[in-house]
Formats: C-alpha cells, sequence, structure tokens
C-alpha cells in the first residue's frame, strides 16, 4: 500500500532508511524479493506480535496503558485529525469509500462544535462582505 507523506520533512529520513538501512535487514530475508518494509534482525518481517509488544511497551513509558490504544489506534488517530478534505484522506488510507473513512473518525465533540462555528461564521463573513458589495 501506498502511503503518502504530509510533512516534506520526512521524506529525507524515510529515503535515507530505504536506501541505507533496509537493504542491511533485507539481505538476510529468506526470500530477496520479499517487500516488506520492516525486517527483523534475523531477515525476518516484523511480526505483529512484536509490533504489539514494541507498542504495549511505548504506551508503559509513557503511562498510556488500560487506555485500551492498539497500533490501530494509530491510524484511526490520523484519520480523526488530518486537516483534509474526507476524499484525500481516504485516498490516503487506500479507502475505496469515503464511508469507511468516517467509520475511523473519533472527532471530540468540542472540535466538531468548533469547526462548525468556524465555517458558519466564515459563511456569514463571506455574505456580508456580498451584501455590502
Amino acid at each position: 500500500r501506498n502511503v503518502y507523506s504530509t510533512h516534506p520533512e520526512y521524506v529525507p529520513v524515510i529515503d535515507w532508511y530505504l536506501t541505507k538501512i533496509r537493504p542491511l535487514f533485507a539481505k538476510k530475508a529468506k526470500d530477496p524479493n520479499d517487500d516488506a518494509l520492516f525486517f527483523s534482525e534475523r531477515g525476518t518481517r516484523i511480526s505483529d506480535s512484536t509490533i504489539r509488544y514494541r507498542f504495549s511497551q511505548i504506551l508503559l513509558s509513557a503511562g498510556l496503558t488500560g487506555m485500551g490504544f492498539t497500533p490501530h489506534s494509530l491510524r484511526r488517530s490520523y484519520v480523526s485529525h488530518a486537516a483534509l478534505a474526507l476524499e484525500t484522506i481516504s485516498a490516503q488510507v487506500g479507502h475505496v469509500f469515503p464511508t469507511t473513512t468516517l467509520g475511523y473518525m473519533r472527532r471530540p465533540k468540542e472540535l466538531v462544535l468548533r469547526d462548525l462555528r468556524r465555517a458558519v461564521s466564515l459563511q456569514v463573513k463571506n455574505a456580508t462582505k456580498q451584501g455590502a458589495a
């Protein structure tokens, strides 16, 4: 799956990893055509259980255990907080239908109300300008 970078400053870091680091791990891979992005030091794909374990360790050190976070929470968080059009977010995360993306969104009521007020205020401001012209 393609993943788009919304932060251009990260592109050189990703490029560095792909050109300098990943090949060192991929050399040990049993299948030289394996297209995994991340390999373990043994040349195997990093397993789901390893990702979950490492994520739990990060949560522990951040004092966030027991709050229901999973690695998939990162994806949901991105979808919820990206300041982009719904269609753009859907394309970025590989959803065919924007309604699937909507199912990922978890926005606090305060943020929804703030955005709604901002949108209404902008519409009133624009309407007032047009009426005065």
